[in-house]
């Protein structure tokens, strides 16, 4: 178990597993087990991270214009969730790329500003989130900005195959292959059936 920071305060952790032998022979349906145990036992709800760092699903982020800096920005946030109830864990401003992002606490919060947007001296500033696919099982594989492939489904499947499912000793089994289309980008999942014997 591995604190999501040493530095900031957050309400998550990561769980995985430190066996060295694991990284030439994965096996995520040990922690999915254990995924489903936590879930179905305690008040605490395991899911798969789509990334190593920071839990970006519950980030979002402000763009400031020549009117407001970043710094002035954060501070009417700042004002503006608290007034309203919003437990922010971290927060940051950047000069050098404009922006204002923020780590919130209640998923439900992120939904709300996403469909109401903060308004400062008149002017509404839109809520905004990074592209993150949370996967739902841990080989998930995720290809992005597919639009342009003619056989997008066939090209994937057949490049794990040649890559994964003769160097492993089993043939590669897509499980699931779906094409999905969030925020404005085309991308293609497959999730393998199986890459280590069950």
């Amino acid at each position: 178990v591995t604190p999501a920071s040493n530095i900031d305060c957050l309400d998550y952790v990561f769980v995985s597993l430190r066996d060295c032998d694991l990284r030439e022979n994965p096996r995520p349906d040990y922690l999915e087990d254990a995924r489903v145990l936590i879930n179905a036992s305690s008040d605490v709800t395991a899911s798969w991270s789509p990334n190593k760092d920071q839990d970006k699903t519950r980030q979002v982020f402000y763009t400031t214009d020549a009117s407001i800096s970043p710094s002035e920005l954060k501070a009417n946030l700042d004002n503006i969730f608290r007034s309203q109830g919003i437990e922010v864990l971290t927060s940051w401003h950047s000069d050098k790329t404009k922006r204002v992002t923020y780590t919130l606490s209640n998923p439900t919060h992120i939904i709300n500003l996403l469909h109401q947007y903060p308004i400062i001296n008149g002017k509404s500033y839109r809520t905004q989130q990074s592209l993150v696919i949370e996967p739902i099982y841990g080989l998930k594989v995720i290809v992005y900005n597919v639009n342009n492939w003619s056989y997008p489904r066939q090209t994937i499947e057949q490049y794990l195959q040649n890559c994964y499912g003769q160097k492993r000793g089993n043939q590669w089994f897509i499980a699931a292959a779906s094409k999905i289309m969030k925020m404005h980008t085309v991308l293609y999942s497959a999730i393998p059936k199986s890459l280590f014997p069950l």
